[in-house]
């Protein structure tokens, strides 16, 4: 359904292009953006090899930040500073999950 509603609006010339209807990721609504500025361009709907890999970007971000609002809502019911600690010791050890 992302390919149909959004194939198009962005897509990924580099960076580096001078031509006005390239810069952007061809798109003069991204000017200033943290999207742009983050290199994010590649990131599209335009074909389903690019459309599979933002669903899988998106996939395990996603369970990380639910997870954080789980671990969130669990420590703050229950009042235990050690339980905050057991929830967040995974994340913190690993700097790739967070």
């Amino acid at each position: 359904m992302g390919m149909e509603l959004f194939a198009g609006y962005i897509s990924f010339y580099g960076y580096t292009v001078q031509d006005s209807s390239k810069i952007f990721c061809g798109n003069l609504n991204l000017n200033n953006t943290v999207f742009y500025r983050e290199h994010y361009c590649s990131n599209n709907f335009n074909d389903i090899l690019k459309a599979m890999m933002v669903l899988f970007e998106l996939t395990p971000c996603n369970m990380i930040l639910n997870s954080h609002t789980y671990n969130i809502w669990f420590c703050c019911c229950y009042q235990q500073g050690g339980t905050t600690l057991l929830f967040y010791l995974p994340h913190l050890l690993c700097s790739d999950c967070a």
